[in-house]
């Protein structure tokens, strides 16, 4: 239950705050409802948790409204750190399995068999040296130690 509600509340209410946060301003909960087809009170919920969790820059700002969540904004609608890892905006933290998410998906848009053949190998090779080998290669490349 609880990857349903990331896939279907959290990570919707991440893309449209990272699609559309910054032309907007100020987002509210009813931009949020209208752009994802989402509940207001069940956003209203999520986007306090990804606030807390640090996905979310925010705060919520919550109007007396009777109970109508659907007047409350976010004063800051822009993605923390977190959220933005989390709709593929900003690098992962775990280089090596950033490595195997992008062969995956080269793997998947392949142009032929060969290529896709020879990106598969190369994945298998990745796994069979492991995550301490290539991960400590792939921070010292991006450090720049590696001198080619």
């Amino acid at each position: 239950m609880a990857e349903d509600r990331w896939s279907g509340i959290a990570f919707p209410i991440l893309e449209f705050v990272h699609e559309n946060g910054a032309q907007m301003g100020i987002v509210n909960i009813r931009q949020i409802a209208a752009g994802t087809g989402l509940e207001p009170n069940e956003i209203a919920d999520e986007v306090e948790r990804l606030c807390a969790a640090g996905f979310i820059m925010g705060p919520l700002r919550k109007m007396q409204s009777g109970g109508d969540t659907r007047p409350w904004f976010l004063e800051s609608s822009h993605l923390g750190e977190k959220g933005l890892r989390a709709v593929g905006a900003w690098p992962s933290d775990d280089s090596y399995q950033a490595l195997l998410d992008l062969l995956e998906r080269h793997i998947a848009s392949a142009p032929d068999p060969v290529t896709k053949s020879k990106l598969k190998a190369l994945q298998g090779s990745v796994a069979d040296v492991g995550k301490a080998t290539i991960a400590g290669l792939l921070v010292e490349m991006a450090k720049g130690g590696l001198h080619y």
